[in-house]
């Protein structure tokens, strides 16, 4: 069992830098300014229909290249989609 190494590949947010304290591990990654899914949601209230299938469509690709990569993330949730197509939070990775 593993922790996510960093390597690049699309839809993956780059892991710049990880260090740590007494309690707690930082994960360094690129800065995307367009905000999560989560925030895109609360804005809109609810998806349209094709709206709901592309974001489920990219989240289905984004999975899919982790889990390609040898990895499970454990902790799938839209807030860790960036609307830049990228997915956050390694901390629960494996």
């Amino acid at each position: 069992c593993q922790s996510y190494d960093g390597r690049r590949a699309p839809g993956i947010a780059a892991l710049r830098y990880a260090f740590h304290d007494a309690t707690n591990l930082y994960f360094v990654l690129d800065y995307y300014p367009g905000g999560d899914l989560l925030s895109l949601l609360g804005k809109h209230e609810n998806f349209r229909e094709e709206m709901a299938r592309f974001y489920m469509a990219e989240m289905a690709i984004v999975i899919s290249t982790v889990h390609r990569m040898g990895y499970i993330h454990r902790d799938i949730k839209i807030e860790n989609f960036l609307l830049d197509a990228k997915y956050v939070q390694w901390g629960w990775s494996i």
